[in-house]
């Protein structure tokens, strides 16, 4: 098990002074678990944990608000906490070569990443629709995708779109203005499909 002791030693940085430094170096070090106290790294913009065996990582990282790249691949992660949706700076996220089945749903505020890197990972689902086009490193051949689950996320944006559509025309028959009789023939049409 991996201790604050371990990992001042291997940063050659006593616990009290973590909250100061700014890239997290910890790469290959053999590390199978995170104590409480990584939450402190709160000035890191690089955080490097890559290449050990780490299998959960504690709800203390949603603490690395302002870390721009994040590096967790090649371990052995199955699952991540929740708090990881408040990442909102990272820019880079990876974490390719893990087990990770799936994403919390979290993640969806991840909309300022340029790559999610998730290669070699056993996704049994697609990451949320508004962050997969962030996901750059997504390998969809790999992805074992329940057919049910993606006809019922299909049905569910269908419906979606189907709000938005009778929303808006709904707001432009409401508020009159440009195309009010275009819109109100449309929704009069969407109402009767729908019975």
């Amino acid at each position: 098990m991996t201790t604050v002791q371990d990992l001042e030693h291997f940063l050659n940085c006593p616990v009290s002074q973590w909250h100061k430094l700014t890239e997290i170096d910890l790469g290959c070090k053999g590390i199978n678990n995170l104590p409480p106290e990584v939450g402190q790294w709160t000035a890191a913009y690089t955080i490097y944990l890559s290449n050990n065996q780490l299998q959960s990582l504690p709800p203390e990282v949603g603490q690395w608000t302002d870390a721009n790249t994040i590096y967790l691949h090649n371990n052995q992660l199955q699952s991540l906490p929740p708090e990881v949706g408040q990442w909102t700076a990272a820019k880079n996220i990876y974490l390719s070569t893990n087990r990770l089945q799936s994403l919390p749903p979290e993640v969806v505020q991840w909309t300022g990443a340029g790559c999610i890197n998730l290669y070699h990972n056993p996704l049994q689902s697609l990451p949320p629709v508004n962050i997969l086009k962030y996901c750059n490193g997504i390998n969809y051949e790999k992805i074992n995708i329940n057919q049910e689950n993606l006809r019922i996320k299909v049905k569910d944006l269908e419906e979606e779109i189907q709000k938005l559509k009778e929303e808006n025309l709904h707001l432009r028959y409401a508020y009159g203005g440009e195309g009010f009789q275009d819109a109100m023939d449309e929704y009069d049409i969407l109402k009767n499909q729908k019975n």
